[in-house]
């Protein structure tokens, strides 16, 4: 019984993770942390930091799922 309660916490667990880590590497995160960095190459801090929020924003909403 244990052994089944842990494989599926386990398989639970891997799905979270895949999920996390497929938003970590989606598109817009990616942009948007790539944009923030150029932005703040140039010394425009305040756009930096709104695209690493919209970064976190994303990686936020896929954690929840």
């Amino acid at each position: 019984m244990w052994r089944r309660h842990r494989e599926a916490t386990s398989a639970r667990l891997s799905a979270a993770l895949h999920s996390v880590h497929h938003k970590l590497y989606s598109e817009a995160v990616v942009s948007s942390i790539a944009s923030a960095v150029a932005l703040a190459e140039v010394g425009q801090f305040r756009e930096a930091v709104q695209y690493v929020q919209k970064a976190a924003k994303v990686l936020y909403e896929g954690a929840r799922e």
